[in-house]
């Protein structure tokens, strides 16, 4: 389109008048000024694109590395169900006799002889909420 316009500017110049010629230079400054803009924002959106390709692969990279830990962490968490499966198992007879135990002593402090002081419970004494040296309480029978 401009060297059209330019190719014509002689034309204008032989047969035209001062204002043709003038009206003729401003439409060829706007049309450089519109072409300039185009490549302004054609560079603008070619970066915006690369950029946004740049954080998309990134934020791909982050959910594809979380996803491996995460399948990681998986099966680690299986590994220690199966533990605490073990685990519990094999706490189940410590559980019974301390609550066995804590019941014959409610019992016996329910029942206490003239005189007698309190069975102490037995039970390790620990902090709670800033306060130190609480008792347990006791497990409730299941």
């Amino acid at each position: 389109m401009m060297a059209r316009l330019e190719a014509h500017r002689a034309d204008v110049l032989l047969n035209g008048t001062a204002g043709d010629v003038a009206a003729l230079d401003h439409r060829v400054a706007l049309t450089e000024i519109r072409l300039e803009q185009l490549e302004v924002q054609h560079a603008a959106a070619v970066l915006a694109e690369a950029e946004a390709k740049a954080a998309h692969e990134a934020e791909q990279k982050r959910r594809k590395d979380l996803h491996r830990k995460a399948l990681k962490a998986s099966a680690e968490v299986a590994t220690l169900a199966d533990q605490y499966v073990t685990e519990a198992h094999r706490l189940v007879p410590l559980l019974t006799k301390i609550r066995e135990r804590a019941a014959l002593i409610e019992a016996a402090n329910f029942a206490l002889p003239d005189g007698a002081d309190p069975v102490p419970p037995g039970e390790p004494r620990c902090s709670w909420n800033g306060r130190s040296d609480q008792p347990h309480s006791s497990m409730p029978a299941a």
